[in-house]
């Protein structure tokens, strides 16, 4: 049976899944391990967030053949993002974060910012628990096919 998450919910099921993914483990092999802290123990978790970044890979702009360069002058792509995202990595410690990556429509049809969303929710929340996210409103997809979750 596929997991099933809803929208605003997304950030405790990632938090299991994403983190034991990025470890290479699978849920099962997270469980056996167990963690550092023990439950109820407060911890620091960084949540970082962004888009699909819209097939930008390099700061290019693929137009002008050129490096990519605006009046403020930002800097786009993954190769940007993954260098920012390992150096917090590197900074807090690699299993105290969390990156989340959100579609363009998540993001830009949300009524409120998903990030603040997600902040609002773990304020009042004090804890970040997946089972709490259980929902039938939306299934999460790899490849066009629902993710399997086993033990």
């Amino acid at each position: 049976m596929p997991i099933q998450l809803i929208r605003r919910g997304v950030l405790g099921s990632f938090a299991a899944v994403g983190v034991l993914t990025a470890a290479g483990m699978t849920p099962a092999q997270g469980a056996e391990r167990g963690g550092r802290h023990r439950t109820g123990d407060p911890v620091s978790l960084t949540i970082m967030g962004t888009t699909d970044l819209h097939g930008c890979v390099f700061n290019w702009n693929y137009f002008q053949n050129a490096e990519y360069d605006d009046s403020a002058r930002n800097d786009i792509g993954l190769a940007k993002v993954a260098t920012l995202v390992e150096a917090v990595r590197v900074q807090r410690g690699r299993e105290n974060t969390l990156m989340i990556v959100t579609t363009a429509p998540v993001v830009h049809n949300a009524q409120q910012e998903i990030r603040q969303l997600i902040i609002d929710w773990v304020t009042r929340a004090r804890v970040v628990e997946p089972s709490s996210f259980a929902s039938v409103d939306w299934t999460l997809v790899s490849g066009g096919a629902p993710v399997q979750i086993s033990d």
